[in-house]
């Protein structure tokens, strides 16, 4: 069962759609309530505290899980689980809080789980994930290329998570080894954009090629900056044909929101209105569509953009922006982005603008140092 929890020196259990503590009388409030989960199962009996109801509902479900499986000496102080146990509470959990929870399960079966699964958390020494770390940077992917730096730090995340839950939910009481260990440093300022020659290229491209779907789908992420995702998920119920807008649902910036399109934008929208099917991009049986690697792979040889990633049309248009004047506000508004810092690292102002900045910069100085030099000489006229 699971009550509101009144902390000490009440230290009393209320139901959980008490708006007062039934016997201090004290209100509970609005945000930060503590939840106490009470299991009783054949003799055992166990109580956990948190701080989310959701989480509560979580804890007591794991409880009676292992209760009846018995397994529930895990709970236990005087037993310490090893990383698998918790990495095994922890992909319910991550099911329903991350998008991602399927990269954080592979990451952890491809690379954590064979060094640390079998190990207790208190095994695990950060001279043991410096090895780690190591060895990582030796080794290579199905590719046949070592792993970038990112995709370490991607790893070591995963294992900071796991350490971080496990104190959480009172599952492990010891130190956090990753606390101790220096993250890969990560170059992010590689950030491509279209010249303006290439984006003629690639827009006469789109203009003649024979598959409109994907010349479609490669021309809205060119005039949207929309993710890959957002567009190969898009419904047309999520498209306001009167007002030019968007509905974003759940993006990855955050919570649901409604952004504005161009014009050229919308005509190709409403051209593709008129497919019998609910998916602006539409898979088989006019399903949802999951892939679109193929088509541009084709569109960016023909465009003669071989290198350039589909992602870089987000930078593209972040940057166009950035170099228009448009405030950095409105583009991380536009970018759905929840953090502006991210929004900065995409929107790079092209050399093109910054060698006209330079050069007005230099016409500036020549101007202002040719004045003073002529009222110097008139100064020493006078005198």
């Amino acid at each position: 069962m699971i009550f509101l929890y009144c902390p000490k020196p009440c230290s009393s259990e209320s139901p959980t759609s008490a708006k007062k503590c039934q016997k201090c009388g004290k209100p509970f409030p609005v945000r930060g309530k503590k939840y106490r989960v009470r299991v009783i199962y054949k003799g055992h009996r166990v109580t956990r505290l948190t701080h989310s109801l959701e989480l509560a509902r979580e804890i007591e479900s794991a409880i009676k899980g292992d209760l009846a499986r018995g397994k529930f000496d895990i709970y236990q102080p005087h037993k310490e689980p090893i990383l698998d146990d918790v990495f095994e509470k922890y992909i319910p959990f991550a099911k329903q809080k991350k998008k991602t929870w399927g990269d954080d399960k592979s990451i952890y079966i491809r690379h954590i789980q064979p060094v640390f699964g079998h190990k207790k958390l208190s095994q695990i020494l950060p001279l043991h994930i410096e090895k780690f770390k190591s060895d990582l940077k030796k080794t290579v992917n199905r590719n046949g290329k070592s792993y970038a730096p990112q995709t370490i730090k991607h790893v070591l995340i995963v294992i900071r998570r796991l350490y971080n839950v496990a104190i959480k939910w009172g599952l492990y009481k010891g130190p956090k080894p990753m606390d101790r260990v220096e993250m890969p440093k990560v170059d992010n300022e590689k950030i491509t954009f279209l010249t303006s020659k290439q984006t003629v290229r690639l827009l006469e491209t789109l203009d003649t090629w024979p598959d409109m779907d994907g010349a479609d789908f490669i021309r809205l992420a060119l005039l949207t900056g929309l993710r890959k995702s957002e567009l190969l998920k898009l419904h047309f119920a999520q498209i306001d044909f009167e007002n030019d807008m968007i509905k974003l649902l759940n993006p990855k910036g955050g919570k649901t929101i409604s952004i504005p399109v161009s014009d050229e934008a919308m005509d190709v929208f409403r051209r593709r209105y008129e497919y019998s099917s609910e998916f602006v991009f539409p898979g088989k049986k006019n399903g949802h569509r999951y892939d679109i690697k193929r088509p541009w792979a084709q569109i960016s040889k023909a465009a003669g953009l071989e290198g350039f990633r589909l992602h870089d049309l987000r930078h593209n248009f972040a940057s166009q922006l950035i170099s228009a004047g448009v405030s950095i506000n409105i583009v991380q508004k536009l970018l759905t982005h929840k953090d502006i810092q991210t929004t900065m690292k995409y929107a790079h102002l092209k050399p093109e603008i910054l060698k006209a900045a330079a050069k007005e910069s230099a016409h500036m100085i020549t101007e202002n140092t040719a004045a003073e030099v002529v009222e110097l000489d008139k100064a020493r006229v006078k005198s």
